[in-house]
C-alpha cells in the first residue's frame, strides 16, 4: 500500500467482473506467469538480457516493477549495467508505467534531454487523480538523464503542406498544396546549431533570403498554375541543406 489507500482502488478482490469476480493476481510475493497462463509469451530474466545483449541504447519499459532498484538484479538495471549498449531506462518501481507517450516524445523531438522530457511528461499529467498517483508515482530513470537523442540535421518546408490555403489560412487537407492569395512559406531547421541563412526559390528564381529563425517567405505575388518551391540553407561549416515541393497557386 504505497499511498495509504491504494488497496481500496476499484476493482478490488471479490468485486464483480464480466465473468465471475476479480481475484488476487499476486500471492506470496510471487507474480503470476501470465505468459504461461495464456499459453504464449514467457518470462524475461536479467540473465536473458545479458545473454542476448540487445543492441539498444534507451528503454522505456512498459511493465510493472522493473525499476525497483532496491531489488537484486532488477530488470531496468540489467538493461544498462549488464549489456554492451544500454545507457538509460525509464521504468516503474511498483505497479505502473508511462502513458500518454506524446507528452514525453514531443520534448525529445525538440532537442531536450531524456531527463527534461521525463520531467515535462510528469508535469503534463497533473493535476493527478488518485488512480494517476497510484500509477505514475514511483516512475524512475536509471542512467544519465542528461543524455539527448541525436537529431540528424535537416531543413524542411513545413508550410504550405498538402492542404487548401486561402489568404494564409489553412482550411482543410488536400492532395497537394493549393493556394488562393498570399501564403507564408515556412522552413523548419533541426539538428543544426547555427544556420547562416535560408534562401527561398520559386521556379528556380531566388525570391527571398532570411538569416534569422523563424525562416519565412511571404509569397504574395500574383500567379496562376503549378510552381516549384525550394528552400536552401547553409550552416556555419558550409554544409548545404535543402527541401522542395510543388504547389498550385492562384491570385
Amino acid at each position: 500500500d504505497y499511498l495509504n489507500g491504494e488497496g481500496d482502488v476499484s476493482p478490488c478482490e471479490n468485486d464483480s467482473a464480466p465473468l465471475g469476480s476479480w481475484e488476487r493476481a499476486i500471492g506470496d510475493a510471487h507474480p503470476v506467469d501470465l505468459g504461461a497462463f495464456f499459453d504464449h509469451g514467457g518470462w524475461v530474466f536479467s540473465q536473458d538480457i545479458q545473454e542476448h545483449d540487445p543492441p539498444v541504447l534507451f528503454y522505456n519499459l512498459f511493465s510493472c516493477g522493473p525499476g525497483r532498484f532496491t531489488d537484486e538484479n532488477y530488470l531496468a538495471g540489467a538493461y544498462i549495467f549488464h549489456t554492451t549498449y544500454g545507457l538509460i531506462t525509464i521504468a516503474s518501481s511498483k505497479s505502473g508505467s508511462m502513458l500518454n507517450f506524446e507528452d514525453f516524445t514531443a520534448p525529445l523531438g525538440e532537442g531536450k534531454s531524456i531527463g527534461e522530457a521525463f520531467y515535462e511528461w510528469f508535469n503534463a499529467q497533473a493535476p493527478f487523480q488518485q488512480w494517476e498517483k497510484e500509477w505514475y508515482y514511483g516512475m524512475v530513470i536509471c542512467g544519465d538523464p542528461t543524455l539527448h537523442v541525436i537529431q540528424h540535421p535537416s531543413l524542411k518546408i513545413i508550410t504550405p503542406d498538402n492542404a487548401l490555403y486561402v489568404n494564409n489560412h489553412r482550411l482543410f487537407p488536400f492532395f497537394s498544396p493549393l493556394i488562393f492569395g498570399t501564403v507564408d512559406v515556412e522552413v523548419a531547421v533541426t539538428g543544426v546549431t547555427s544556420m547562416e541563412r535560408v534562401e527561398f526559390y520559386v521556379d528556380d528564381e531566388q525570391v527571398a533570403v532570411d538569416a534569422e529563425a523563424p525562416y519565412v517567405y511571404i509569397w504574395d505575388t500574383i500567379s496562376f498554375g503549378r510552381h516549384h518551391i525550394k528552400a536552401t540553407g547553409r550552416d556555419a561549416s558550409g554544409t548545404i541543406f535543402s527541401d522542395e515541393i510543388f504547389a498550385w497557386k492562384f491570385f
